[in-house]
């Protein structure tokens, strides 16, 4: 059932890229999946290991600072009464909002971020 639903979804998606005025915005899944196959040759894994590099560094950061702060803020009131409207304020703010600044901040050429 999921190769039928799959091929079925391959067959919308290539007479929809047929329409002129849709085909602008929509390719077809030949022309996707050559672009695909020549970002590939292209640098496009190295970039993509870059990329899970950074996250898992970012969440091992993360997990590091975050578990010895946890101990202070349940040890120490006056440390709790310091860091936690600081940890509230940051919970209202959604995740993904943070990403235009960290690229403002940090800037596109990422790879000088981190020596590998």
């Amino acid at each position: 059932m999921t190769l039928i639903s799959f091929v079925v979804g391959l067959i919308i998606w290539s007479l929809l890229s047929l329409i002129p005025s849709v085909g602008v915005i929509l390719v077809s899944p030949y022309e996707a999946a050559s672009a695909f196959i020549e970002k590939l040759g292209s640098g496009l894994l190295e970039d993509t290991f870059y990329s899970l590099y950074r996250v898992l560094f970012g969440f091992i950061l993360g997990l590091i600072l975050s578990i010895p702060v946890a101990f202070l803020m349940v040890w120490f009131s006056t440390f709790r009464s310091l860091v936690n409207p600081w940890i509230q304020f940051f919970r209202t703010v959604p995740p993904i909002a943070f990403i235009p600044l960290v690229i403002v901040a940090l800037g596109i050429g990422g790879r000088k971020l981190f020596v590998y």
